[in-house]
């Protein structure tokens, strides 16, 4: 899937989107996170010098930076599913929503390639 396939999925947090597996059955797709950051990413550094913010791609952000944390956080959702580090995880959609919504904090590929690898 290309970039925008993937955000438009998870925007809609459409059937099989790692959003979707999320939020609805209580499940971490790690290939589908990995996904979902890279197309973050590409579209943080898209924007960069852009004095104005697309409002669907704002709100994945926010989601990813809010509600992800604090779903991941309840006891059930962590039952089962014990070899992701949630807290690594966080960190990069943390990463990710700076690089989105401040100035010029866009990790280059490199460095934030090392950040997904050390989840």
């Amino acid at each position: 899937m290309s970039d925008v396939e993937v955000l438009s999925a998870e925007i809609d947090a459409s059937q099989g989107s790692f959003i979707h597996l999320l939020r609805f059955e209580l499940l971490w797709d790690h290939p589908k996170f990995i996904a979902l950051c890279w197309a973050m990413h590409n579209a943080a550094k898209s924007k960069t010098k852009q004095s104005s913010l697309p409002r669907e791609l704002s709100l994945l952000f926010w989601y990813c930076g809010t509600f992800v944390p604090e779903w991941i956080a309840q006891r059930d959702f962590r039952i089962g599913q014990p070899h992701i580090d949630y807290d690594r995880a966080i960190k990069v959609l943390r990463t990710l929503g700076n690089g989105w919504f401040g100035d010029d904090c866009v990790l280059a590929d490199d460095e934030f390639a090392r950040q997904l690898a050390a989840q």
